[in-house]
C-alpha cells in the first residue's frame, strides 16, 4: 500500500510541476466536453456551442438536440449531463504548497 501511495504522490507532483512549467492559463479554455460520445464514438464536441446557443435562445434541450440531429440516447446524454466546471477550476491555477 505504501508503494502505491508513493507512486501516486510522485505522479501528482509531476503533473503539478508540469502545469507550472507550461504556465497553463485555464481561463482560455471554455469548452470541456468530450470529443466523442463515450458509447458509440460519434463526434459531439463540434456542436456544443451551437447547442448552448439554441438553448440560451429559449428552446428546450430536447428541441435543440433534435435540431442538431442527435437521436441516440447515448449522444444526447453527452450534452445533457455535461457540466462546465472550468471557470471554478481556473480559480485554483496557482499550485503552490
Amino acid at each position: 500500500m505504501s508503494i502505491l501511495k508513493f507512486i501516486l504522490k510522485f505522479i501528482l507532483k509531476f503533473i503539478l510541476k508540469f502545469i507550472q512549467i507550461l504556465k497553463l492559463n485555464l481561463s482560455k479554455f471554455k469548452v470541456i466536453i468530450p470529443i466523442r460520445c463515450f458509447t458509440c464514438g460519434k463526434p459531439v464536441a463540434q456542436d456544443w456551442e451551437k447547442y448552448n446557443e439554441i438553448v440560451n435562445n429559449g428552446k428546450s434541450p430536447k428541441d435543440a438536440l433534435d435540431e442538431l440531429g442527435y437521436n441516440r440516447a447515448c449522444c444526447r446524454r453527452m450534452f445533457l449531463s455535461n457540466v462546465e466546471l472550468i471557470d471554478r477550476i481556473a480559480k485554483f491555477k496557482n499550485f503552490k504548497k
